[in-house]
């Protein structure tokens, strides 16, 4: 299956672990069961993982604007996403939930010519939480706010039919 139109050498991936107690051995020790998964040509160093100190972490996270929050020992809740820099580390994309290979191709086409961009996921994780009650309160917004907007211009057409059909001459007898 194809994941990327992009060469494995033309991108670099970081990883960071969120949990201060993990060790750069266990980031050594975790790295294997990621990088099975990827194309065979894949370089080595082209999937780095990264830990680091409480402050460090904490540092990091809030230039990039990414949140988490830990909730026991070993559990952290925080977006899935991909935040994809330009050559000079300028943040060009973030890319949130799956990561659908087109959607990752576009982020790297944009870091590669430094443009940045915006995500419609990012919009849509904000108005969709993780309630699935809430989620179909906001679905149903977004529906009675579409069909309002298609009712609304249905009327103006008609009108500016209505309107354009009486502005025509009455031919005469």
């Amino acid at each position: 299956m194809r994941r990327s139109r992009h060469a494995p050498d033309s991108f670099r991936a970081i990883s960071l672990s969120f949990n201060a107690e993990e060790t750069p051995e266990t980031a050594t020790t975790v790295k294997p069961n990621y990088t099975q998964l990827l194309a065979k040509n894949f370089p080595e160093n082209g999937w780095v993982f990264l830990t680091g100190d409480s402050d460090n972490i904490l540092k990091l996270t809030r230039a990039i604007g990414y949140t988490f929050k830990k909730k026991d020992e070993y559990t952290f809740i925080h977006p899935s996403a991909l935040i994809v820099l330009d050559q000079d580390g300028q943040i060009i994309k973030y890319v949130y939930g799956s990561f659908i290979p087109g959607d990752v191709d576009l982020a790297l086409a944009e870091a590669a010519k430094g443009t940045p961009a915006s995500s419609i996921h990012r919009l849509l994780a904000f108005c969709f939480s993780a309630n699935p009650r809430q989620n179909q309160q906001v679905l149903a917004y977004f529906k009675m706010g579409t069909a309002a907007i298609l009712l609304i211009g249905g009327l103006w057409f008609l009108l500016f039919l209505r309107q354009k059909k009486s502005d025509q001459p009455k031919p005469r007898p």
